[in-house]
């Protein structure tokens, strides 16, 4: 039954109702979660899916069955309509028109805020511009910034978005001046867009916060959308030969540094100051902005960086261009264009030409997972799980441009010391990557194999080949250093409690370590610039009855650092049409981090008036951690427990 089929209706038009349970067409996108259980309930769903009741948010992101080899395309007519971009046209009919560098733009004005969504600061990144730096874009005629541009991505067997993305959304309280910009770049793991920005319209950040601030801490807020999984971070010698600097990969990076570009050169047009602006993101958002950092081509486009439990190793391994030609190689066989390995010359530009004529169906996860097998064949069972477990098949890589260097050794050389950074993490954050499976991890490798990638990346470089970083990946993980990680945490007596600590310990408390460590350690950084947290605060009661297990989950400080609290909405359950309530002890965490936040924006320093304790910075001879928590008077204290390692 469906609307474009003439008289309504037709028998087996394309699909058996067994291809339907796994090619979810875009109609059943927002009912999916309802759709399953109903398929559970007759005793027909995959024997691979449990569902979960009580929850909308995350669903679609993980497929109910493995995909396979060679999925078919998505059942989608239109695949922009699946994901509804935010649309800003109908807030309101009252228009403002603002000439930028780049053109004049239109956007919306409703109660007392301007929306300008779609702002491209970058030629669509399709055709001969794919895989290639921002291209320069102007035009003449007032250009309606009223929708989003979601790039390319897919979730599950859903394709949604568009390569001509390169563009960032505005919101800015109007009549107001010298405010500063709070640019939030999304997590997503390189490869999603999470949370979708369409949720953050009526969660508008920071209205009302900060007090003693000019403007009652109000901030202009710039939503940033970058190139995605291998549209983004794909590496490979046919495009490094293009470029004069013999690398490739990082177009994603380059893409928010287009939009921090148009930023610094129009902040002032939107009632901003070009001298205050904070980048901020969570999970793979936190690793790029702390990436960013790391770049000199990002150098005097921002004063201050916030980074939420930033997921990626920042070990110089992790960013080898030798080892990603080869796990890139991936995205080519699926693709028809090329086999597994490191081509060079002519082959290499043939196979560039190849996948720029391609569509995007298999340039997202579904991609790398078709050439898996492939890959396994040349370098060995189980290598490209080694590259494409986590649903991270595409991150960010040393290019000789945007990293010249892996980040600990920018930082050390001084790079970005003039920063002021706020960094931390969540108390439970591993708990989120079994929200799917119920708590059951007993099929599920976490973190173990987790603990054997980030060991073995002390053992490599940037330098070392794929061959290289494989056999070092599997003899750590066959050694006898994994029996004492685990014996380490005999204390902690729930299986599954050990597993969060020990994933949440790798990814998040021991990176973090590290970064600070070589932060303040910087010549030229001045002493207060470096800030700690950990997020303790549990999920809310009324968010997901009966899940109190997930505890301060990965993205769950999001509820209070987004102001979704605010609007009665949760980041586990946004597309749940059932208010989400808080107590008057979670609304006061929301309201002293926001408090924090807005003064790092304003002035560097998380620090003002009418906050519960200082929080005083990591330096070379205290450390300091703020803890949020609301069970604690005013929702934060520093070091209240724990003194950080």
């Amino acid at each position: 039954f469906k609307s474009t089929i003439t008289g309504g209706a037709a028998l087996d038009p394309c699909v058996n109702f067994v291809a339907c349970r796994i090619e979810v067409t875009a109609d059943f996108r927002s009912n999916k979660k309802a759709f399953w259980n109903q398929q559970a309930s007759i005793g027909v769903a995959p024997a691979c899916y449990t569902p979960i009741t009580g929850l909308t948010r995350n669903f679609e992101t993980y497929d109910p069955c493995p995909a396979p080899p060679n999925p078919p395309p998505p059942n989608v007519v239109d695949p922009d309509a699946a994901f509804n971009p935010a649309d800003v046209s109908a807030f309101s009919t009252q228009t403002d028109t603002k000439q930028t560098t780049l053109g004049p733009i239109t956007g919306r004005v409703s109660n007392g805020v301007e929306y300008f969504f779609g702002i491209p600061t970058g030629a669509p990144a399709s055709g001969v511009n794919r895989w290639k730096a921002p291209q320069p874009i102007s035009w003449t005629t007032p250009y309606d910034a009223v929708q989003e541009k979601p790039c390319r991505q897919n979730r599950g067997h859903e394709l949604f978005g568009q390569e001509d993305c390169i563009s960032l959304d505005i919101m800015a309280p109007a009549a107001l001046t010298d405010m500063p910009v709070f640019c939030y770049i999304h997590g997503g793991g390189f490869t999603r867009s999470d949370p979708p920005y369409a949720h953050l319209l009526s969660a508008y950040y920071a209205k009302g916060a900060g007090s003693g601030l000019p403007n009652d801490g109000k901030a202009i807020t710039a939503l940033f959308h970058y190139r995605l999984s291998s549209l983004g971070f794909f590496a490979h010698p046919g495009l490094s030969a293009e470029n004069t600097y013999g690398g490739s990969g990082n177009w994603g990076m380059m893409d928010s540094i287009s939009n921090l570009k148009f930023l610094k050169a129009n902040a002032q047009v939107f009632g901003g100051d070009a001298s205050k602006v904070t980048i901020v993101g969570e999970s793979a958002g936190g690793a790029h902005v702390v990436l960013l950092t790391a770049s000199p081509l990002s150098a005097g486009l921002f004063a201050n960086m916030i980074a939420e439990s930033p997921y990626i190793s920042f070990k110089s391994g992790t960013y080898s261009i030798n080892a990603r030609y080869a796990s890139g190689s991936m995205y080519v066989v699926s693709n028809g264009c090329g086999s597994i390995g490191i081509p060079t010359g002519a082959e290499a530009t043939s196979i560039i030409a190849c996948m720029r004529g391609k569509d995007t169906t298999n340039l997202g996860s579904r991609g790398v997972n078709a050439g898996q097998d492939a890959f396994d064949a040349v370098y060995g069972a189980g290598s490209g799980y080694l590259f494409t477990y986590n649903a991270i098949q595409t991150w960010p890589v040393v290019d000789n441009h945007v990293l010249p260097q892996a980040p600990f050794a920018a930082w050390a050389s001084g790079v970005a010391s003039s920063t002021h950074m706020i960094i931390g993490h969540n108390a439970d954050e591993y708990a989120t990557f079994y929200l799917n499976s119920g708590k059951d991890y007993s099929a599920d490798p976490y973190p173990l194999v987790d603990i054997a990638w980030v060991l073995m990346l002390d053992q490599v470089s940037e330098t070392s080949t794929v061959e290289e970083i494989i056999a070092a990946a599997f003899a750590t993980r066959d050694s006898a250093i994994m029996d004492e990680i685990d014996a380490y945490y005999t204390d902690v007596q729930s299986a599954y409690e050990k597993r969060v600590q020990m994933g949440t310990d790798l990814w998040f408390a021991s990176q973090q370590a590290l970064i600070i460590d070589t932060l303040i350690n910087q010549a030229d950084r001045a002493a207060g610039t470096v800030y700690h947290f950990v997020y303790a605060q549990e999920v809310a009661a009324s968010v997901a009855p009966g899940l109190s297990w997930l505890g301060s989950c990965h993205g769950c400080e999001l509820d209070y650092v987004l102001g979704f609290y605010e609007d009665e909405k949760a980041y586990l359950t946004l597309d749940s049409s059932t208010p989400t309530t808080y107590t008057d002890a979670e609304q006061a965490v929301g309201q002293v981090m926001k408090s924090y936040w807005v003064n790092m924006l304003y002035t560097g320093s998380p620090n003002g008036a009418g906050q519960p304790d200082v929080w005083s910075p990591i330096t070379l001879s205290a450390r300091h951690t703020m803890i949020f928590k609301s069970t604690i008077t005013g929702g934060a204290a520093l070091d209240p427990c724990v003194n950080f390692v």
